[in-house]
Order: C-alpha cells, then structure tokens, then sequence
C-alpha cells in the first residue's frame, strides 16, 4: 500500500454529480434522491489518498460515485493486511448510522475517485420516508460479506500460487476483452498484490516472474496483458 496522506481532492469539483446515476439508487423516489444531493458534499480523492485512518471517529457516510477504494488492516507487527474493496455504488462508513464507532481499519484510494459525502442524520430521516434506501444499504452490506467470506475461503484453502492466480483473474474480469483476453491498467505493484493475498512481495515475485516466463502473462509499457484468460486457471 502506498504511504497514507489525508485527501486533497476538491469538493464540488466541475463534472456534475447525481447519486440518480447510480443502480442501486434506481428504485428511490425523486424527492429522496433530490433529497440525497442536497445533503451531499462531493469530494474528489485522488489515488493513493486515504478518507479513513485507523482512531477516526466514523461520522460520515460516504457513497463512492466513480473510482475505486481499498480496506486495509494493521497487525499488532505492523503487516498490512488487504480486507477488501469498494467500487462504484458502495457505501463506506455505514457503522455511522449506529454513532460511537471508530475506524480499525484505513480506507484508500487505488484510482482517482469520487465520493459523495452524507451526514449519517440526514440518511436516517429518509430511512422512514423511503424503504428502498434501507433496502440498497442492506444489499451493500450483504455484498461486502460475500465479498469477505470468499476472502476467507481463498486464505484457508488455496496456496499462494493459486491465490495470486485468483487475484490476477479478479483483475482480468474488470479489464476484459471480447476476445478472451485481458489487459490490466494499471500494473498492481507486486507489493500490493501481496497485501490482497495476505503474502509476501517475494512470493508474489516468483510467480509473477513463472507465468511471464510460460507466457500466460506479458508486462507492456504500462499494462499488463493475459493473451488467454483461462490458461490462468489452469
């Protein structure tokens, strides 16, 4: 993970904002999204800037509107551990909506990202006008624990190999081609792909270096490229 810095992105940046956009928002009534919009501050975040720090008080709700961002963990050694991440459409922060919860965890920016930010009052006096809202945070939350669960599932009963494998097919699906191929921008450091896996930056290395040598992977200015997905599974 990159060294952490606060935000430094802007609020109400130039590209217009609506949570209507958004899928999970498409079965809310109007006046709440209007609503929604009127209580947002939009904050841009640039990659590798973090809205979260371990000690932070969770105040705020956040709802992530383009981009991408990463939970991270510490250990009592100081390892850092990957818990998960958040794309479009998620929400961040929700243990604010209770009160009295602090951050064990960081949450970072991997790719410049946009973030609507929303008192966690203004979300539960819409809670009793509109059920669909209860409904999408609901569907967030059951998402992240899918998400979890899988995590655990690849620590516990795939090698290192084959979780690196696994992580690199995750990335293929994101950056797939109609072809059967992929192309990966931007290159994960090997570090990083470490941190997702729960490994170390070697391990992580010797793979990396085996599948380009079998051809199964290629590194091209500033992407990486998988001629063939499958053969990644095989």
């Amino acid at each position: 993970m990159r060294e952490s810095s606060q935000t430094n992105g802007s609020l109400n940046g130039e590209m217009a904002r609506d949570l209507r956009a958004l899928p999970m928002f498409q079965r809310l009534s109007e006046a709440t999204i209007r609503e929604l919009n009127r209580q947002a501050r939009w904050l841009d975040v640039r990659e590798g800037a973090t809205i979260v720090l371990p000690g932070d008080l969770l105040d705020k709700v956040f709802v992530v509107t383009r981009g991408e961002f990463w939970f991270f963990a510490y250990t009592e050694e100081g390892k850092v551990v990957s818990l998960r991440e958040s794309s479009v459409g998620s929400f961040i922060g929700e243990a604010a909506l209770v009160g009295g919860f602090t951050a064990n965890f960081a949450v970072e920016a991997s790719a410049d990202s946009t973030v609507a930010v929303i008192k966690p009052a203004a979300i539960l006096d819409l809670f009793c006008q509109d059920r669909e809202l209860v409904l999408s945070l609901l569907r967030s939350a059951i998402d992240r624990e899918q998400v979890l669960i899988e995590q655990v599932v690849e620590l516990t009963t795939l090698d290192v190999s084959q979780r690196i494998r696994s992580e690199l097919m995750r990335l293929c699906r994101k950056h797939a081609r109609h072809d059967g191929s992929a192309s990966i921008h931007p290159i994960p450091t090997h570090s990083d792909i470490a941190c997702r896996i729960g490994t170390y930056r070697e391990a992580v290395s010797r793979t990396m270096s085996h599948l380009q040598y079998a051809g199964i992977i290629i590194r091209e200015d500033d992407r990486l490229l998988v001629p063939d997905v499958t053969k990644l599974g095989s």
